[in-house]
């Protein structure tokens, strides 16, 4: 079973953003992803599932502000939605063909709209000076190695390559260790008893992998690249994966 989790960016400031998630009701940990830059982790339901594309409708409904969902699929695909004014804009998704394998088989019925690997469209979400062939190779999955990339490492490369800080966009709530979160912020529905202390629950957070420094990626054991230690790079358009 791979790894799959739920996250959300807002373009605006910490203390706009944790207000207004307070008077939606939401339970969630608030985090700093840059300047003007906040990522939240929604607190998963049944089965660790947690609504953010209904929260990210709220958030940037409320605060007349973009909002990005993050979602990331079983290792196998990742989705990246803007939304704006409380309305869906934009949908990207990692992998069409894992997602072909995963829902078209049976018709497709979800609505999904692939691709949009666009990076015009995410640079404005980013910060600083974004390199818009770079986040363009990381949205495509163009990484010079031939082979399909593990869906949590590329998005992980996709949110580097906007100069965001990885570490709360790439957390799921139920993982989340306040210690391993610089600047985050507790945000909770009035009325709900407190949570036991995060780290001290059975979840299970997904390992993080180092190469060693000469290596220039590490392959699983199913052939899969952990793009989190690739070298990014363009490469030749008949390898390109995802487009």
């Amino acid at each position: 079973m791979g790894t799959s989790y739920k996250t959300m960016m807002v373009v605006g400031e910490l203390a706009g953003v944790v207000s207004a998630l307070t008077d939606l009701g939401a339970d969630a940990w608030v985090v700093p992803a840059a300047a003007g830059r906040v990522a939240v982790l929604p607190r998963e339901g049944e089965h660790d599932v947690a609504d953010v594309d209904g929260l990210a409708r709220s958030v940037s409904a409320r605060l007349r502000t973009p909002v990005l969902s993050h979602v990331v699929v079983d290792s196998d695909a990742a989705f990246i939605t803007v939304y704006r004014d409380g309305d869906r804009v934009h949908e990207y998704v990692s992998d069409r063909a894992a997602l072909a394998g995963r829902y078209i088989g049976g018709g497709n019925e979800t609505g999904v709209r692939f691709g949009g690997a666009d990076p015009g469209v995410f640079a404005p979400f980013g910060v600083g000076s974004v390199d818009l062939d770079r986040l363009g190779v990381t949205l495509r999955g163009e990484f010079g190695t031939g082979t399909k990339v593990f869906a949590e490492f590329q998005h992980r490369l996709i949110v580097k390559a906007m100069n965001l800080d990885p570490a709360g966009l790439t957390t799921a709530f139920r993982w989340a260790r306040q210690e391993d979160l610089p600047g985050a912020v507790r945000v909770k529905p009035a009325g709900r008893a407190p949570r036991a202390a995060a780290g001290r629950t059975s979840a299970v957070h997904p390992p993080r992998f180092r190469a060693p420094a000469h290596a220039h990626h590490v392959r699983a054991s199913d052939g899969r690249v952990r793009a989190d230690t690739a070298t990014v790079r363009p490469a030749p358009r008949q390898r390109a994966i995802g487009r």
